[in-house]
């Protein structure tokens, strides 16, 4: 059966009752005192392991081996294959809704469940809910001394203070949704008041709550994901771009580029080609540019847009290194994956401006599996051995 796509978000391509759930979770910390909202979160992180052993006893659910045709979340998927290659049973969460995430393995004579991946939060100083929240993982970071941009957490209410907080800090600026991942509903580059306003609204759609950010120019993100304190693997997120061969235009480079079977609209995208962004280039589809020439065709790495990854774990300096390890000792995670913006990662981080800008609990592993360019990393492989060790 075909889901309908009127359920889902155009922008972020997720169901759109996502969004109201995140409006109530927002709505219900505005009344509750911040000792309960933990309570909470402590109180659905142990439901969230009892619940599919009801489920299942009722007969609402059940596990199931998982074959290759069975689809679920590709970090899932990569760390299921690690734990069945060293021979752990591994089953599935099926509903009548069909699969899950959540999953079940039984190695050394006991089965334990997961959701996307272990992180072994048990071990972890704080709650990963609290990571998770933009705002308050900025806060830590800036308690660390680690490198922040200015940011403040606005309701959406609040927009004329927005508005003053991003001309005091001034232009561009970024709008982010105060909680999310994968740079939902998230607008950079924000010049002006108009597009301030309609930035606000866009990250509304997601949350009630949004921050406004200091914009960090000709940078690239980079994500570092860091393994119980001792493996860090380094992904450099490219904007969508092809490589002139002198020959042929730009449409046509991305029509070659397009073919690829990696772009299969899961992990990476087709291209598509912001018109403006190329006419400030003094570009369009029907150029011709020169033999090895990169040009890009978005101004963000989205990969909904046909961003790349080009795995850069051996071009790290060893500062910024320590960096990553530092702050995944600073949080306290044993799984950590780090938003970090700078442009040479080859570079030491203190001679030049870079910023990090979000933490991720449950990191989008698959990235430094299946980069595009440069050596792949077995970050799976480690999570195992986290797993090994603490489970």
């Amino acid at each position: 059966m075909s889901r309908n796509k009127n359920n889902f978000c155009p922008a972020c391509h997720r169901p759109k009752i996502t969004h109201w759930q995140n409006w109530v979770e927002a709505s219900v910390s505005l009344f509750f005192p911040r000792f309960l909202t933990l309570l909470s979160k402590r109180l659905d992180r142990h439901f969230s392991n009892v619940l599919p052993i009801i489920f299942t006893t009722l007969g609402l659910a059940r596990f199931e081996t998982l074959t290759e045709e069975i689809k679920i979340e590709s970090r899932a998927r990569l760390f299921i294959d690690e734990a069945k290659r060293n021979g752990a049973k591994v089953e599935i969460l099926k509903t009548r809704f069909g699969y899950t995430d959540h999953f079940r393995i039984t190695a050394n004579g006991q089965t334990r469940h997961f959701d996307t991946l272990p992180i072994a939060e048990f071990a972890n100083e704080r709650l990963a809910t609290d990571i998770d929240d933009k705002k308050i993982c900025t806060q830590i970071l800036r308690v660390g001394g680690f490198p922040v941009l200015p940011s403040r957490a606005f309701w959406f209410w609040q927009k004329k203070k927005a508005l003053r907080f991003a001309e005091q800090i001034g232009f561009p600026v970024v709008v982010k949704p105060r909680a999310g991942s994968v740079a939902r509903h998230v607008t950079t580059d924000i010049d002006n008041e108009l597009e301030l306003a309609m930035a606000i609204d866009h990250a509304n759609e997601f949350s009630p709550y949004f921050i406004v950010e200091k914009y960090l120019a000709d940078r690239f993100v980079h994500r570092a994901t860091v393994i119980d304190g001792d493996f860090v693997a380094c992904a450099k997120q490219l904007p969508a771009h092809v490589v002139g061969n002198g020959e042929y235009s730009i449409a046509k480079l991305m029509e070659q580029k397009n073919t690829d079977p990696r772009r299969d609209n899961k992990f990476y995208h087709a291209l598509a080609a912001d018109e403006s962004f190329l006419r400030g280039q003094a570009l369009t589809t029907a150029s011709v540019p020169p033999a090895g020439q990169t040009i890009f065709l978005q101004k963000d790495p989205f990969m909904r847009h046909g961003g790349d990854i080009a795995e850069v774990t051996n071009e790290m300096h060893p500062d910024n290194q320590k960096l990553f390890f530092d702050i995944a000792k600073h949080f306290g995670l044993k799984v950590i994956g780090l938003d970090f913006m700078i442009k040479d990662i080859s570079k030491s981080w203190r001679e030049q401006p870079c910023a990090v800008l979000e933490v991720n609990t449950v990191p989008c592993i698959e990235m430094h599996h299946y980069p595009i360019y440069g050596q792949p990393q077995d970050v799976a492989g480690e999570i195992f051995k986290m797993f090994k060790k603490y489970y």
